[in-house]
């Protein structure tokens, strides 16, 4: 009876689940190191710490593990410090073991890693006992022989850490409240700029108010709805079902997007051929964009100090409509007036003599820096001279083609009235004929035009003209999936489409000819002389420019679009729109009709204000095509006048070299005056120009995005 109470009094004071797995994961590590180390004669943890303590006293953990990691990372090298090892006459610490040990323990202060606050560790050689510490590590991870008669090492995968994404609050960023854990971390891939990775997302909730924290955005409830508030310092966003993106990968996008005009189809398919994990993994462009999208608004909200919020489970499109019209409700860039820089601003200049010295005078320059910057000019420390230029780009999206309408389409791929307008696919598409289509029978060829002759021809010519389009657009799809196809290494035989071939007319509604119209353009046939060509409503419209303004340094001041042209009367609009103080506008506006906005202005006496505020003058390209004859152009706009008469615009400069020259030759008087005399502007009119190539890059995407 006693053995049985001391045996009952054992198992109430130890806990039966935690005394058996406890002698399981014993003697599962006692199994594992026993064939460790009868197998690979590798050392266990136990074996090497001590080791490694006795050569580096004091080693920290973290040091410990960059240790490991550094020694596993250059595998190749220890592959021949191990033939140099067991080579005759071979030593342990041989000259590529040295190597290594070098770098690792003489790194730079601000390098990736660095063990040379170890003391003692001033001269550039490593130590034997450094030698030792990495050769310890090596051996311990089976990297170097134990022994010279061992088996060679076999090569050790680096270990592969399991990263977990979980919010940067460490507790509920509402009410204080503590965070804990919601479920089970859930598998997606996380893109980064160079690798997908498998990772996995934590999920938690407030014990106090019950919001919902995910990396990337807060959710609560707030007037009866779910919301989501975006966090500013997230690293990571998600998305798409299961996938995430870090910052850093959101900025390479845009890095590709400025510098190569990258469309996110285009660095979806790039990026998915370079770092795609598997086989069959793709990425989407809606991924890429959504990423972008996030970024751009997240980044601004943060700027503007206003939070970004949304209703839940709210798409990309949603978070553009909330995102432009809070934080980007002006056309106008934030802070571009206040813009300043030795580029587009420099202080005014005038004559020293109230005019601009002859060829004659140019002995009286001063020689050395100041003959390169100044002649006869002085400086006028309490005025600045700036410019602006204004130019408008040929590019922008489509709208409904009903002329005079600025809504968007229905959708951008077969449905081009907007809303308002749909009724109009039942009447002619030449406006304004109004009349209703020519009704066919089952079967038959959608015509788009009323009965009258001269409107079918001009549908027929359509048809051919869009039927072209619709043949290149394939043969390039063709192209594509061939060379993917290529590439994976599968042989095509006898190719089903035969890119020689005539293309023929979508619909088979024939030869244009066969009803009276000639190979021409959309629209240019059935005309009559001499009149204006007729509007047409069977594609999309478009916006007619985007207009720019830039300072002269080529920074954005602010932009707009201009749906019907590029008038005098839209642009003295815009410009009225941009500056409201003279205080921030420029001394001088550059642009390609500067006169004739001059004129504009001068009918219009309400607008002669804006004539004492800036200078209007024609930029240099625009220049060569003004007439000669235009006594105001000539005399108000000219861009670089060599009389003189604006040294705030372009100053006469002497080349220092031949002026030194010059007044050291025998006859200094008679050399100077053959000095020749150059011009340099002091701004660049072309700013905007500069800035339109490289937004006709994105001509290209710019068509496609909505209004």
């Amino acid at each position: 009876m006693v053995k049985k109470e001391k045996s009952k009094k054992r198992k109430r004071s130890y806990s039966p689940f935690f005394s058996a797995w406890q002698f399981r994961i014993a003697a599962a590590v006692v199994v594992v190191q026993s064939v460790i180390s009868s197998v690979a004669a590798v050392p266990s943890l136990a074996e090497t710490t001590p080791l490694l303590t006795n050569i580096w006293p004091g080693i920290s953990f973290l040091n410990t593990i960059r240790l490991g990691n550094s020694v596993l990372a250059n595998s190749e090298l220890l592959a021949l410090a191990d033939q140099q090892y067991i080579a005759p006459n071979g030593r342990e610490h041989n000259s590529n073991l040295g190597a290594l040990t070098g770098i690792l323990f003489r790194a730079p202060p601000d390098g990736d890693l660095d063990f040379s606050s170890r003391a003692g560790a001033t001269s550039h050689h490593p130590t034997p006992s450094e030698n030792s510490a990495v050769l310890i590590a090596s051996r311990a991870l089976g990297l170097i022989r134990q022994r010279r008669t061992d088996p060679p090492p076999e090569p050790v995968p680096p270990p592969s850490a399991i990263r977990v994404i979980c919010t940067n609050h460490r507790e509920c960023p509402r009410c204080r409240g503590t965070l804990q854990i919601r479920r089970r971390a859930k598998a997606v891939w996380l893109l980064l700029p160079g690798a997908v990775e498998a990772a996995a997302v934590a999920l938690h909730v407030c014990n106090g108010c019950g919001a919902r924290i995910r990396p990337d955005l807060v959710e609560f409830k707030a007037g009866g709805e779910q919301v989501w508030e975006y966090d500013g310092a997230a690293e990571f966003l998600k998305v798409g079902k299961r996938m995430w993106a870090s910052r850093a990968f959101c900025q390479s996008f845009i890095t590709f997007l400025e510098l190569g005009h990258v469309a996110t189809s285009s660095f979806a398919r790039i990026y998915a051929e370079l770092y795609a994990p598997e086989p069959d993994w793709k990425l989407g462009s809606d991924h890429v964009w959504k990423s972008f999208v996030l970024h751009c608004a997240i980044g601004l909200a943060t700027e503007a100090d206003l939070p970004l919020r949304s209703l839940s489970s709210s798409t990309t499109e949603d978070i553009v409509r909330i995102a432009l019209p809070r934080y980007l409700s002006s056309k106008r860039v934030p802070g571009a007036l206040e813009h300043s820089c030795p580029e587009c601003a420099h202080f005014a200049r005038t004559w020293k003599e109230g005019k601009m010295p002859g060829d004659g005078d140019a002995a009286k320059l001063p020689t050395g820096k100041d003959a390169e910057l100044v002649e006869h000019t002085t400086k006028d420390m309490d005025t600045v001279i700036t410019m602006a230029v204004c130019d408008g780009i040929n590019a922008g999206h489509v709208t409904c083609p009903v002329p005079g309408c600025r809504n968007e389409p229905e959708n951008y791929r077969d449905r081009r009235f907007c809303v308002e307008h749909v009724g109009n696919y039942q009447l002619c598409g030449v406006h304004p004929c109004g009349a209703a289509v020519v009704e066919t029978a089952a079967g038959e060829a959608y015509i788009g035009a009323c009965a009258d002759p001269a409107h079918q021809a001009l549908w027929y010519a359509h048809v051919k003209y869009k039927g072209r389009e619709n043949v290149l657009g394939h043969r390039r799809m063709i192209r594509q999936k061939k060379a993917a196809l290529g590439r994976q290494g599968v042989a095509l035989q006898e190719p089903w489409w035969n890119e020689e071939r005539e293309p023929e007319v979508e619909g088979g509604v024939g030869d244009p000819a066969n009803h009276g119209g000639e190979e021409q353009a959309d629209g240019a046939v059935g005309r009559v002389p001499n009149q204006p060509k007729p509007k047409t409503m069977w594609r999309y419209g478009k916006i007619h420019c985007l207009e720019i303004l830039v300072w002269a340094c080529g920074f954005v001041i602010s932009w707009d679009k201009f749906y019907t042209g590029e008038g005098e009367h839209e642009v003295l609009d815009f410009l009225q729109t941009t500056f409201n103080d003279p205080a921030t506008c420029p001394s001088y506006l550059a642009f390609d009709r500067a006169c004739r906005l001059m004129l504009s202005i001068n009918a219009h006496d309400e607008l002669e204000y804006l004539l004492e505020w800036f200078k209007l003058i024609v930029d240099a390209w625009h220049w060569a095509g003004h007439s000669a004859t235009d006594i105001l152009c000539q005399l108000h706009c000219n861009p670089a006048p060599l009389d003189g008469s604006a040294p705030n615009l372009v100053v006469p400069l002497i080349d220092p070299v031949e002026l030194e020259e010059a007044l050291a030759s025998p006859n200094p008087e008679d050399t100077v005056r053959g000095v020749a005399r150059r011009f340099r502007r002091m701004f660049n009119t072309e700013a905007s120009e500069h800035l339109n190539s490289w937004v006709t890059g994105f001509g290209g995407m710019l068509a496609r995005m909505k209004a």
